[in-house]
């Protein structure tokens, strides 16, 4: 008999759309009138778009609105006057320039905008963020950068009205707390992230407290629960209690976005309620199985974005396996003094957080490519300590709207707890082992390890309930031989989850492997070979961030610990930025990569670029090296041979004097070139050899990589 028909209405049900997605068949199905989309994406062409505004974000140099119900205007013949209205069944992100959009559009309103219509842009690398997914999540499958905006109908609704008052309470909260502070408080509360501070966020990060800058659907419980149990203590019925906190939760999640995590919440908390109210007792599977089924029937899309899974997997943890593991070691020993009651609690604290960092584990590792080790102590504390942080939060944040002075009365302890909070990540990040890269697991090994934790949880419950029925049987005590049985049983227990562990770590060695990111404009090529890693260039002029967006995430995807060196061929902006930025992320101590050597060219030393890497490897007590002709480095089988440049000045000349490179590894010959071309090209034309790859130069320019320098180079022949 099946006792849980919902569980297993959402396992098939995910199952069905993962096989459906693995097959390559679409989630959704795709209209006959997207073709037609399909087309003016095709053809780059100029179009018109109206649609409803149903959120707007405000970017430092921009505006984002998003519409929905867009239609796409196109002349159907020759006759300017014969347009064509086409429902494009996907809604849309406009992008303006803040310098070009004097009137903020209120929410509601209807717009019609020009511009090039476009595809949210799948991930270039590995490791890269996956702009598909997350959209998709949000029904968002087009981006249009809008030159022109006309306002076809203004609305100010209920929508445009929360969007002011959720300003107005962000901006209340940024008078009464420091600005680092406030910025935590309004992402926790209101679900905005712009407020926050980026050294606060890398803070909270290394710490392993994300999750903190987000409404969550822990922040959602705990305020629902404080809701309802207010109200039961103002001696309000008990059936009135459950209906005002339901319809107040539900209102808070509509105000906050309804984001995933605190949607998943609010159907859980309504099914408490709804168990308070009934008088049945409350299980937390068919909570979670109910949930799942709504969310993925409104949006399959959800199941494979990152904040679904972690949410549910995380609920799934507290819910279903740490009450398991909670009750396996509590045993039937007494608590009755307050010593004995504190470090019960302070035991199933650790417990509880020890179990959400395991079941999440894999997650983490997959999408994020790095542990924080030391993510338990600041999410104890947060545990501990949350309920002083959110409810005085809320109640302050609405206070300071009427009285400044009051609502800072409400938040001097949510200052001082947020204080202590900042404190424990500083320390933790100053820690050099406090995270791990670990790198992207395969998917099998994720499957081994939840096989193994679920098997695990699976063996406590069976063991619990034949020592339940032993003892009810015989009506006596534990006797010392199941005691040991039980230490054994623990024994193996944590052999199997350390084994599970160092599966889900393990990588695969890599013999050699030569990667030529996508940088949008410019160069950067990582190498990888005989357990050493070497970065060649890091730049771009079309990307902004390249180095924490584009370079940064492949190197943790590929556990790339540390850098043997980076190689950097001459100084053009588009070969450096991303190199500046990754060496002053490790100087600021904001990842947990290491670089141990610089390599530059020769003629470069003594110029002010130069000047500026020497300073930052100064301070990171990085070497410094300066390639010439002849000079080689070499890795056991991996041979790194320096063709060019020669001893000449090229600081006028600067890609004549790119450093290039012939990389040897048993049979593969690689030829990386840089951005050499003039006269540094013709010198290196002279003793060039037979390659098996190359690199060609200058992006591929017309001035560089000429038809005799591939002639006798012959790449791809041997």
């Amino acid at each position: 008999m099946i006792k849980r028909p919902l569980l297993v209405a959402a396992a098939g049900f995910c199952l069905s759309l993962c096989i459906f997605k693995a097959a390559g068949f679409p989630v959704t199905g795709i209209p006959a009138e997207q073709k037609q989309v399909s087309e003016c994406i095709d053809a780059e062409e100029t179009v018109h778009i109206t649609g409803l505004v149903y959120q707007r974000l405000e970017k430092e140099n921009s505006i984002q609105y998003y519409l929905k119900k867009p239609v796409l205007l196109r002349n159907t013949d020759s006759n300017i006057n014969s347009i064509a209205q086409i429902p494009v069944h996907q809604n849309i992100i406009i992008i303006l320039s803040k310098e070009n959009q004097s009137n903020i559009i209120p929410i509601g309103s209807e717009i019609q905008v020009q511009g090039e219509l476009k595809e949210i842009p799948a991930p270039g690398n590995p490791g890269q963020f996956d702009s598909v997914t997350y959209y998709k999540s949000k029904k968002i499958a087009y981006s249009m950068w809008a030159g022109d905006v006309e306002l076809l109908k203004a609305e100010y609704g209920w929508k445009e009205k929360a969007e002011r008052l959720r300003n107005c309470l962000a901006e209340s909260l940024s008078l009464m707390l420091p600005k680092r502070h406030a910025g935590v408080m309004i992402a926790m509360l209101l679900g905005d992230k712009s407020y926050g501070e980026a050294e606060t966020r890398v803070n909270y990060q290394m710490g392993g407290a994300l999750h903190i800058l987000s409404i969550s659907g822990l922040h959602l419980s705990l305020l629902g629960m404080g809701c309802y149990r207010l109200l039961c203590r103002i001696r309000l019925p008990n059936g009135v209690s459950i209906v005002a906190a339901g319809v107040l939760m539900s209102i808070y999640c509509w105000f906050t976005g309804n984001n995933v995590a605190t949607l998943r919440a609010l159907i859980m908390f309504y099914v408490t309620l709804g168990a308070r109210l009934s008088g049945r007792s409350y299980d937390p599977v068919s909570s979670i199985s109910l949930s799942m089924i709504l969310l993925l029937a409104e949006n399959p899309q959800y199941l494979f974005y990152s904040g679904f899974q972690l949410s549910y997997v995380a609920v799934l943890g507290a819910g279903v396996i740490y009450p398991v593991w909670r009750d396996w070691m509590r045993g039937k020993q007494a608590v009755r003094t307050f010593g004995q009651k504190f470090k019960r609690l302070l035991k199933d604290g650790i417990l509880s957080c020890t179990v959400i960092t395991l079941t999440t584990l894999p997650l983490t590792c997959y999408y994020f490519f790095e542990i924080p080790l030391l993510g338990l102590l600041p999410n104890l504390l947060i545990m501990a300590t949350m309920n002083f942080v959110m409810l005085p939060g809320m109640l302050g944040m609405c206070t300071g709207v009427f009285s400044l002075r009051l609502g800072k009365m409400i938040l001097l302890p949510v200052w001082g707890i947020l204080e202590s909070y900042e404190v424990l990540m500083c320390i933790i990040r100053k820690i050099p082992w406090a995270v791990y890269i670990c790198g992207q697991p395969g998917l099998w090994q994720i499957l081994i390890y939840y096989s193994t934790l679920l098997g695990i949880t699976c063996s406590v419950k069976i063991l619990m309930w034949k020592q339940e029925q032993t003892q009810n049987s015989r009506k006596i005590p534990l006797s010392h031989k199941n005691k040991r049985k039980k230490i054994y049983h623990h024994v193996c227990n944590m052999i199997l989850l350390t084994a599970a562990v160092g599966i889900l770590l393990w990588r695969m060695p890599v013999e050699v492997c030569i990667t030529i990111l996508d940088v949008g404009q410019g160069d950067s090529i990582v190498l990888q070979g005989e357990g050493h890693c070497f970065l060649v260039d890091g730049g771009s002029t079309s990307e902004k961030e390249v180095g924490e967006y584009r370079i940064l995430p492949f190197l943790k995807s590929q556990g790339i610990q540390k850098l043997d060196g980076i190689i950097v061929t001459h100084p053009d902006e588009d070969h450096i930025n991303g190199i500046l930025e990754l060496l002053e992320k490790v100087e600021k101590k904001e990842t947990a990569l290491r670089v141990r050597q610089l390599f530059l060219p020769l003629w470069m030393k003594g110029g002010k670029e130069c000047i500026q890497f020497e300073k930052l490897a100064e301070e990171l007590g990085i070497s410094v090296h300066y390639l010439q002709k002849g000079d080689r480095i070499e890795k056991g089988e991996l041979k790194i041979e320096v063709l060019h440049p020669d001893r000449v000045d090229y600081t006028d000349e600067k890609n004549a004097g790119s450093i290039t490179l012939g990389i040897h590894y048993r049979k593969l010959n690689v030829l990386l070139t840089g951005d050499i071309e003039g006269s540094g090209e013709k010198k290196l034309l002279q003793e060039a050899e037979r390659y098996d790859f190359l690199k060609v130069a200058h992006h591929g320019s017309k001035n560089s990589t000429s038809s005799e320098f591939l002639d006798k180079t012959a790449p791809g022949s041997l």
